[in-house]
């Protein structure tokens, strides 16, 4: 087997000694020596991943493995099921991480019942169901030997094998999927609403990842999440409701990125220097694309308004998706079974809102630009907006003076939402972007109305009693 290690901080150091350095091919990381070596394996950057020969990438680091993986993934193409934790190479896991992830998934789903087969985690880290989920009603049983006394202060009932068991269940956990039989989920398959099947990185091929998940599928629409514990499979009942929505979320791109392209993700290049003929154009139709140098990511919005007909629409970029919830896995991103559920509720999604304690908004974008820049622009977009949205200029010193701001121009909304913001913008952020000339600033710089502009949803949403759902999303920086 060909491993590339990625990652040489102190989690791949602490284990240093104990790899087995004959499968290593190289290590990846962006901070490279000259012609540095490691154990007598090269280290490159991993622009130069793709050069080489290899099985698997091992990432070696739990803060920023998703962050990582789906740099891998986005930036260089690689094939998720490529791309592995540390558990990998070393055989180790880690209860801790598993017992959260349970506990997580409970809350996300609103589980109100639990079916644990083999009982081998949860009853490690609680003593009574108490601790499980205080002051929720919730119910848990179990399937296999009652090892001690206390498992009966935690489970309801316990079943010596599944075929006892004749409740219906929110969420079934299975802990081992490696070794479980599929007669389980056939004596299950109208007794529950979920099942959640771990399996480890220890003793993990892609090959067997992938047998499982076309084997799992006849049971449920089934989700695959690789975490930096483990990996998880979410099978979902096949008779849950779906939900039809005329919805498409459109995803900027101004260079290759290895992009979501589907019914509901639809990708769009932005700007003049990359097209790609899968793609939709902002060149086409009615569109500001000269603006683009200035105004970012708004000319792909100008586009969507002018261009698109939805009754739901959205605007994510090539680095950026928003989940469903707090599960981060490209296996999670938002669908379109979640998006109906939550405008049921909600007129509009965004990402969840920045708090800068130490700073206020005007200074997080002062700080990162050209002192004389920000000042040129922040002036020229207060001038618009008195001069064309005079109601909103309290609204946007409010804003600007302030600590809390949603970034990242990144949406899902009803049509009439966005013709009403979209009005509201463009009626000054064109002619602003026209008047400035940004020759003279460096090309971070010349961005500026852009990244004011990226502050106007904030402003806008101070004058409007909107109900906001705000979800985690993904970015790679």
């Amino acid at each position: 087997m060909q491993i590339i290690i990625y990652g040489k901080g102190k989690l791949f150091q602490s284990y240093r000694k104990v790899i087995d350095w004959s499968q290593i091919v190289a290590i990846a990381d962006k901070n490279v020596g000259t012609q540095e070596l490691i154990e007598g394996k090269q280290v490159i950057i991993p622009e130069k991943i793709q050069k080489l020969q290899y099985d698997y990438i091992v990432i070696f680091s739990d803060t920023y493995f998703y962050d990582i993986r789906r740099e891998l993934i986005g930036e260089y193409f690689i094939e998720p099921e490529r791309i592995v934790s540390w558990r990998f190479l070393l055989r180790e896991e880690s209860e801790a991480d598993i017992f959260s992830f349970i506990k997580k998934t409970i809350k996300i789903f609103h589980i109100k019942s639990m079916l644990d087969v083999g009982m081998s985690i949860i009853s490690n880290y609680i003593f009574s169901m108490n601790e499980m989920l205080p002051e929720t009603e919730f119910v848990m049983d179990g399937v296999g030997i009652p090892a001690f006394l206390f498992y009966k202060q935690i489970y309801g009932n316990i079943y010596d094998k599944l075929d006892d068991v004749n409740s219906f269940y929110d969420l079934v956990y299975i802990n081992n999927g490696w070794t479980f039989d599929t007669h389980a989920l056939e004596k299950l398959r109208n007794e529950y609403k979920y099942v959640l099947l771990r399996v480890s990185y220890v003793d993990y091929s892609k090959e067997k990842v992938q047998s499982m998940y076309s084997l799992l599928q006849q049971y449920g629409k089934v989700r695959r999440f690789y975490l930096e514990d483990s990996i998880y499979f979410l099978i979902i009942a096949e008779n849950e409701t779906v939900f039809p929505i005329d919805i498409q979320i459109f995803v900027a791109t101004h260079r290759p990125y290895n992009l979501l392209n589907n019914e509901l993700y639809r990708p769009i290049c932005i700007g003049n220097k990359y097209q790609n003929v899968a793609y939709l154009s902002e060149q086409n139709g009615d569109n500001i694309s000269y603006l683009n140098e200035k105004i970012n990511e708004c000319t792909a919005l100008y586009w969507i308004w002018k261009n698109t007909t939805s009754e739901y629409v959205g605007l994510n970029h090539y680095r950026r998706y928003f989940y469903n919830n707090e599960i981060l896995s490209e296996g999670n991103y938002l669908n379109e079974e979640n998006i109906y559920k939550i405008f049921q509720e909600y007129d509009i999604i965004l990402p969840q809102y920045v708090l800068l304690p130490n700073m206020r908004v005007e200074e997080q974008i002062s700080n990162t630009i050209s002192k004389e820049a920000f000042e040129k622009g922040n002036e020229v977009i207060r001038k618009g907006i008195k001069k064309y949205q005079p109601d909103y200029l309290e609204a946007f010193d409010e804003v600007m003076h302030g600590h809390k701001v949603f970034l990242c121009n990144m949406f899902v909304t009803r049509r009439d939402i966005l013709n009403e913001y979209c009005e509201w913008l463009f009626s000054f952020l064109i002619e602003a972007a026209e008047s400035i000339d940004v020759s003279q600033y460096d090309n971070y710089s010349k961005r500026v109305i852009g990244f004011l502009a990226e502050r106007m949803m904030t402003v806008w949403l101070l004058k409007h009693n909107f109900r906001i759902k705000e979800l985690p999303f993904d970015i790679v920086k």
